[in-house]
């Protein structure tokens, strides 16, 4: 062992044992938003909740159901088409009965970096 790495291991023995296992977060915590974007204008934001999991259900009956769709038919009547962001069969049974169209998910994939909004600002 060389004399800086002793050196080194004596500095770390001097600090306090509360200071040494003291822990923070690593990473910033997240807020996952929905909004609607259109030519008309802009809902306002749609905040879930922290520690909700955003799955089929919840996207459907809350995000869905109770909160955009009511936001985008406020904003735009009934002459909107909306992109999905989830895929399944449920969901989309529900935007085929309630809204006037729907790009299928199989038309206009959300990952895609050439329809991707956020890619594109990100790049400008």
């Amino acid at each position: 062992m060389t004399a800086c790495m002793r050196q080194l291991q004596q500095k770390k023995r001097q600090i306090p044992t509360a200071r040494l296992l003291r822990t923070h977060t690593t990473f910033a915590q997240s807020v996952m938003v929905s909004v609607g974007v259109s030519k008309l204008g802009v809902t306002d934001l749609i905040f879930v909740d922290p520690g909700i999991k955003v799955h089929r259900e919840y996207y459907r009956e809350v995000l869905l159901s109770q909160e955009l769709l009511p936001a985008i038919r406020e904003m735009s009547g009934d002459f909107f088409v909306f992109q999905p962001a989830h895929r399944a069969r449920d969901t989309l049974q529900l935007l085929q009965c309630d809204t006037p169209e729907f790009i299928a998910p199989d038309l206009w994939s959300p990952n895609s970096p050439d329809l991707n909004l956020w890619f594109g600002l990100s790049r400008v």
